[in-house]
């Protein structure tokens, strides 16, 4: 929650996290995909929407 509501994750890519895409040490987050759910195809994983964006202190986002 705390991620999803600093760093303005849309709804769909903090629930596509895996472990191998958070790095404590390097203190980066990196949103390679994205669920969406649709009426024919049901949820779908898909690539993010945005660039890499700096979410300020300590939260750096990496997309793509």
């Amino acid at each position: 929650m705390f991620l999803t509501a600093f760093a303005a994750l849309r709804f769909g890519e903090p629930a596509a996290l895996q472990r191998r895409d958070i790095d404590l040490e390097a203190r980066t987050v990196s949103v390679r995909r994205s669920y969406s759910e649709t009426r024919t195809d049901g949820l779908t994983a898909k690539g993010p929407r945005a660039a890499e964006k700096d979410q300020g202190p300590g939260i750096r986002i990496r997309t793509g």
